[in-house]
């Protein structure tokens, strides 16, 4: 079919066929480019470089009808406004590009224009509204603002009287951000309350606020993923989407910058991995040690007893860093358990030892924790007897007269 092409080509200096275009032997060319065309787009594999270079050789545009058609028409009023500085003579100059502009004013209400094409429009002193309608709108703003105290106006909103002013809010905010608003229209609309800072912008603020708040408040910014304000706001939510946003890049550096000043972790696991050995820093400051018991939960709820299992088990598979593990180190984390509660027992004994110049206590007695410290005691007891103590601990155990 290429050769086909190829032939066409050379007969008519182009490559654009009308879809439904037949050679005189059958062979459909028309549809044959048009699939060409979305298999370029679908980036099909198909599609390799080298048919790629060779389909451009013979003129191949990539572009559907409608687009070249809309470039075509572009090209019009762009050189009209090059020649004239505005589109006020675009009837003179050019039938079609004046329909077409029509056509794209129509496509705009009803929000069919593209980012790029509204922009491209704008660079040529595009006039979305004439002056008696955008008046008209403009008072249908001033009319939002009494009603709701704002003019945050919703893209579809369309007022009682049919007015569709949710597309004009957005054709005024696209040309302040072009730089095609008039200075006068301008400080009209500042008169009745626009904010030129977006709704997504400004909400960004507040919760970015109340994450600050809670940083002045806890210290961190380890926000639980339920936590919500007691303004209601989901602030565990929006921390979320914030480390969502920054994995797929899409979080801009100013917001990203904002984010670190209050030491917010961009993964979930540090967050959660930081409230825990804060907790467990609470926990060395009342009790002089990290044997956290297995059970144990926090006044705020935290699990730090289980948080400390994890960390050894996670320890025993090598996923501990080295810097996490430094720190735990640093607060005299003990990663064997048996350890643990081999110093917990004995911390406990040594106590009674202290206070009460000796260990005689009945295989039943608990401390005021509700700790079985006569179980303890008998235990260490029976071990001796049966030799597999070490002899550090026979030591220690002898220091208390306990053996």
């Amino acid at each position: 079919m290429f050769e086909i092409a190829k032939e066409y080509y050379e007969q008519n200096g182009d490559l654009l066929p009308i879809c439904s275009y037949t050679t005189d032997e059958g062979y459909h060319l028309g549809q044959w480019i048009v699939t060409q065309r979305i298999n370029y787009r679908k980036k099909d594999s198909s599609m390799t470089p080298e048919r790629i270079a060779k389909l451009e050789s013979i003129g191949m545009s990539w572009l559907t009808l409608h687009d070249r058609f809309w470039d075509e028409s572009y090209s019009i009023v762009k050189d009209c406004f090059n020649q004239f500085g505005s589109l006020d003579n675009l009837r003179e100059y050019s039938v079609k590009g004046y329909t077409w502009t029509l056509l794209q004013r129509q496509k705009y209400r009803q929000n069919q224009l593209s980012e790029e094409q509204i922009h491209l429009l704008n660079d040529v002193g595009m006039v979305w509204e004439p002056e008696d309608t955008w008046q008209l709108k403009y008072e249908a703003a001033s009319e939002y603002y009494k009603r709701y105290g704002n003019l945050d106006i919703p893209a579809n909103y369309i007022t009682e009287s049919g007015i569709s002013l949710g597309p004009w809010y957005r054709s005024v905010r696209n040309q302040y951000k072009d730089g095609t608003l008039s200075e006068e229209r301008i400080k009209l609309l500042e008169n009745i309350g626009i904010v030129w800072v977006s709704v997504q912008t400004r909400t960004w603020i507040r919760y970015y606020e109340a994450a600050k708040e809670y940083f002045g408040l806890h210290g961190n910014s380890d926000i639980p993923a339920d936590y919500i304000t007691d303004s209601g706001l989901k602030l565990g939510v929006w921390v979320s989407s914030q480390r969502y946003s920054y994995s797929k890049g899409k979080l801009p550096e100013e917001q990203i910058m904002l984010l670190e000043r209050i030491n917010f972790s961009w993964q979930r696991d540090d967050s959660k991995w930081n409230t825990g050995f804060c907790e467990l820093e609470k926990y060395y400051s009342i009790y002089g040690n990290t044997n956290v018991p297995n059970g144990y939960i926090t006044n705020d709820g935290f699990e730090l007893g289980r948080w400390v299992t994890t960390q050894r088990y996670r320890l025993k598979q090598n996923k501990v860093s080295e810097k996490r593990k430094a720190k735990l180190d640093k607060l005299g984390f003990c990663w064997e358990p048996n350890e643990a509660a081999w110093f917990d027992g004995y911390t406990r004994a040594k106590a009674y030892f202290m206070q009460h110049g000796n260990i005689n206590i009945p295989t039943t007695y608990r401390d005021i924790d509700g700790f079985k410290l006569g179980q303890w005691v008998a235990n260490k007891k029976f071990l001796n007897k049966k030799g597999v103590l070490s002899s550090e601990r026979v030591e220690q155990l002898e220091k208390l007269g306990v053996v």
